[in-house]
């Protein structure tokens, strides 16, 4: 009689332990930056639209206030492998002193969750006769000055980087700018590099 209703009662259990199991795994799946995580599908994004290529302007399942757009490198095979997360653009003055200030919330915010950036660029290469204050959006806009954080120790097992860093649109406006690079990004870089090969 006792094997028979311990057997019982596990059968009864079942449904419970399955159904922890599976909320267990799920957190895990969806563990990566804004409810993703690395080899999503397109197809569980709640929303998409086709930008270029692979890809694509996505609804994430957790999206941040402060953070209005989002652009997923989403392979066939391989799945999420790239997001961008940008925020909106707004307007600065030439000197970009909000926009460095703005920027370094962001660093403060991914500090407390990974840690301290591995690696900081506040740096202009070239165009040194523009070093002047004034001109920082200008070269910020031109691609001659950096000024951005990364993380690439330490971080969860699914994420092999994250940026942060000021962008510029025009000498006046710019944003902040988040990209997380997934684990599985070289299968998925050699599977986007291939994209259209079959046409040829």
């Amino acid at each position: 009689m006792k094997i028979i209703y311990s057997t019982l009662k596990s059968a009864r259990m079942l449904p419970f332990i399955l159904l922890f199991y599976g909320l267990l795994v799920s957190s895990f799946a969806n563990s990566g930056p804004f409810g993703t995580y690395a080899g999503m599908a397109l197809e569980e994004f709640s929303n998409s639209r086709h930008a270029h290529d692979y890809w694509y302007i996505v609804d994430v399942p957790s999206p941040h206030p402060g953070l209005t757009r989002y652009e997923a490198l989403v392979g066939k095979s391989t799945g999420l492998c790239y997001l961008n997360a940008l925020s909106n653009v707004v307007k600065y003055s030439t000197y970009g002193t909000q926009l460095r200030k703005d920027t370094d919330l962001w660093r403060d915010r991914l500090t407390s969750k990974y840690g301290p950036p591995d690696i900081v660029r506040n740096s202009l290469s070239g165009a040194k006769y523009l070093e002047g204050g004034e001109y920082w959006m200008y070269t910020l806009m031109e691609g001659n000055r950096t000024y951005a954080y990364l993380w690439t120790n330490n971080l969860p097992p699914e994420m092999k980087t994250i940026y942060v860093g000021a962008t510029a649109k025009t000498q006046t406006k710019g944003g902040v700018v988040l990209q997380y690079q997934m684990s599985n990004y070289l299968a998925c870089e050699e599977e986007v590099s291939n994209y259209g090969v079959d046409n040829l």
